[in-house]
């Protein structure tokens, strides 16, 4: 019997509503791209790579930029002093006038020598930046790497005797069909 008053209880009177709220708020993540637009994680870690190395390839492009404006702005100075000094001579002796002549010449000489060992640094990183690009492993899937075009795009070449001559395809072509024919 106890039971069944158990049970009339329950359904005839209204519980207590005991109810715990909290605020959550929750990160939807973000909808996934679709297969067609999808790539292979080789692929993906490769471009990843790829733009690390391009990323600190121009970060030392900017340094080295930076550094060159430096050593030219500290070059042209050390030129207009050495100007100056001509100017401001009157009546020089022979010892004054050569080493005006040495002050200007070793101007010159720092110049030049500083604008070469730029331009080998320059040529020097982007080597570096091409051979680090090219010995990363690329993925089949993105087919053959692309190749480097160089800088200095004149084909000519010397000829033993020491003319310049251009490759030509007709004479090229003419010389395989004289040889053809001889045999």
């Amino acid at each position: 019997m106890k039971h069944y008053k158990l049970y009339q209880y329950v359904f005839t009177n209204d519980r207590q509503c005991d109810l715990t709220q909290c605020n959550l708020t929750v990160a939807v993540p973000i909808p996934p791209l679709a297969f067609k637009e999808g790539k292979e994680e080789k692929v993906w870690q490769y471009e990843q790579k790829m733009a690390a190395i391009q990323e600190q390839d121009e970060k030392r492009k900017k340094e080295l930029h930076q550094k060159k404006d430096e050593v030219l702005t500290k070059d042209e100075k050390i030129l207009r002093k050495s100007y100056e000094e001509v100017t401001t001579l009157e009546k020089p002796s022979l010892e004054e006038i050569s080493q005006v002549i040495a002050d200007v010449t070793s101007a010159h000489m720092l110049s030049v020598r500083d604008s070469l060992t730029s331009s080998i640094d320059e040529t020097l990183q982007d080597l570096e930046a091409k051979l680090e690009k090219t010995s990363l492993p690329r993925p089949q899937a993105l087919g053959p790497p692309t190749r480097y075009v160089p800088k200095s795009g004149n084909s000519r070449t010397k000829s033993p005797t020491g003319r310049t001559k251009t490759p030509d395809k007709k004479s090229a072509s003419k010389s395989r069909l004289s040889q053809n024919s001889k045999h």
